[in-house]
């Protein structure tokens, strides 16, 4: 039992920290498929190894494949991460910066479907299209953005009518298919007339096994089955039903089912089966592929807390009238020949309604003018010394 924790072990994920399912294979040593999968769910993997320097390929579909080499001593745990570099491109989308209670319109754009995380390695995003508007902020916050290049299913539909439920036992039937990009095959659906064991098995054009599932059909009826298969570049290939149980049996098509191959989706293309009949098609509808994701991308919003106290550091600024009408008057308690300020008006909230940067004062004053369309009540001037950066901030009553 001790042996388990030896070998090669790790974790496989993406860029964001997200699980990945990858094929770990080690060229020159694999026989009768002993390679292994990483896990969906947790993205961790274990081989038992015998010590030595071995070339071990880590590849799944929609990101770039990778060849380590890695070290492994006898009865030592040896770990090796893998971080998988997504082929999708990540979106483009920009930093933004709000003050403080208000909302950020962000916007991004991709190749596919756009969506927006709250955390890197959330499994549900919080939106999905390109622009999103977070709530009203309080501190500068991150969001996270992804792009999906959605892959569409493949396959006849017709799992119900103009056909009947077929008996295999040890019968291999199968469909024949190629494959122009490596794809991961999630699931496909069934139709089952009578319940029992099977045996799916993904298979190369000589026959070859390169994965299988033995799955536990408990009920009939139309349903899925999980297969999680990682689909190779390659032509001939065969989705198979090598084993059913006694009694067990599947629908499929026969004459008069309008069956018409090839089936394609751009990445598979299903072209017949292995009895040379086209009326016929065999057992596995609705293939859905997994899509392509790219690394989520952080995007920050700023929050810019205006109204700090600690913003009060310019003694004696004088402002008239206050309250106000239809204009003020800024007086600092002193003038430098290179000063200029900046001035900035907040709503009761938070919200800025008036900027104005860079601006020269006549014997220490400024005059802000035209303020009779701004509504009546409470407001927040924000004064800052750009020579100093020192700056205060002043209530006003607008009446």
């Amino acid at each position: 039992m001790k042996q388990v924790n030896y070998g090669l072990q790790g974790i496989v994920s993406d860029e964001s920290g997200n699980p990945v399912r990858a094929k770990v294979s080690i060229a020159g040593h694999d026989a009768l498929n002993s390679h292994v999968f990483s896990n969906a769910d947790l993205g961790d993997y274990y081989r038992l190894l015998k010590g030595g320097n071995y070339n071990v390929t880590f590849e799944a579909p929609g990101y770039i494949t990778q060849t380590i080499n890695v070290s492994v001593t006898d009865n030592v745990q040896t770990v090796q991460n893998v971080t998988m570099i997504a082929v999708t491109a990540e979106p483009s989308s920009n930093d933004v910066t709000i003050n403080t209670n208000e909302s950020a319109a962000l916007t991004a754009t991709g190749s596919g479907t756009i969506n927006w995380y709250q955390n890197i390695d959330d499994a549900s995003p919080i939106a999905t299209g390109t622009n999103y508007n977070t709530p009203n902020l309080t501190s500068t916050t991150s969001y996270y953005v992804e792009d999906v290049i959605a892959k569409s299913n493949v396959g006849s539909t017709n799992h119900s009518a103009n056909g009947s439920f077929f008996a295999g036992g040890a019968t291999d039937r199968y469909l024949i298919f190629d494959a122009t990009e490596s794809v991961m095959l999630k699931d496909v659906t069934i139709n089952v007339g009578q319940t029992g064991e099977m045996e799916v098995q993904l298979q190369d054009a000589s026959g070859n096994m390169l994965d299988s599932r033995l799955i536990l059909i408990e009920t009939t009826g139309v349903q899925q089955i999980e297969l999680d298969f990682i689909i190779p570049v390659a032509n001939n290939l065969r989705l198979v039903s090598s084993e059913m149980s006694s009694g067990c049996t599947l629908f499929r098509n026969n004459t008069g089912a309008g069956t018409s191959y090839p089936y394609t989706n751009g990445s598979i293309t299903i072209k017949g089966n292995n009895i040379n009949n086209l009326d016929y098609y065999y057992f596995f509808y609705d293939w859905n592929l997994e899509d392509f994701k790219s690394e989520r991308k952080e995007v920050v919003v700023t929050v810019e807390d205006t109204l700090s106290l600690e913003d009060n550091t310019i003694e004696d600024i004088r402002i008239f009238p206050n309250p106000f009408s239809n204009s003020i008057t800024i007086e600092l308690p002193y003038q430098s020949v290179n000063s200029s300020i900046n001035i900035e008006l907040y709503d009761i909230s938070g919200r800025s309604i008036l900027k104005l940067s860079n601006i020269n004062l006549n014997n220490r004053q400024f005059k802000l003018e035209n303020t009779q369309n701004i509504s009546k009540g409470s407001y927040f001037l924000k004064i800052t010394d750009n020579e100093s950066s020192s700056s205060s901030v002043k209530q006003l009553i607008k009446q």
